[in-house]
């Protein structure tokens, strides 16, 4: 059996229990919300997305969050999302959770950097986007 440390579906579920366990701001998405047509209820939201997953003696992933807000004229709740993110994060490191069993345990840590924050976008409906971008550590165990 693949060791949780190397599992994409336990790092993928570790961070979602992390975002809806701690994030409180605004709602959060794992699927593709890139449109208020999309959600058209929401004035604000983050999509967060995990991609370049490398496994590895030292394994890493790219986590993405992208920040939506409409009806913000002055980009002030974008910013303010953005700063809650950062201070989320701030601690620099999450639990990883073995989702194998019920209750899922812990299995370890996955550290997290900064990377990147983009600039601010409009989609085609003019709602407002920002990314921040955040390289994923974590030692993995090779049996």
């Amino acid at each position: 059996m693949l060791d949780t440390s190397l599992s994409q579906t336990a790092i993928w579920k570790s961070i979602k229990k992390f975002y809806v366990d701690n994030f409180i701001v605004t709602p959060v998405h794992f699927e593709r919300v890139l449109s208020s047509k999309t959600k058209p209820s929401q004035d604000k939201w983050v999509v967060v997305s995990l991609d370049d997953f490398a496994p590895g003696h030292i394994s890493e992933s790219i986590l993405y969050n992208y920040i939506f807000s409409k009806r913000d004229f002055e980009r002030d709740e974008l910013f303010e999302i953005k700063d809650a993110i950062m201070e989320l994060v701030f601690p620099g490191s999450f639990p990883l959770y073995d989702v194998s069993s019920i209750p899922w345990e812990p299995a370890g840590a996955v550290s997290i950097y900064f990377h990147r924050l983009g600039k601010v976008q409009y989609t085609p409906d003019q709602c407002k986007m920002l990314s921040l971008t955040f390289r994923l550590k974590w030692a993995s165990v090779w049996s």
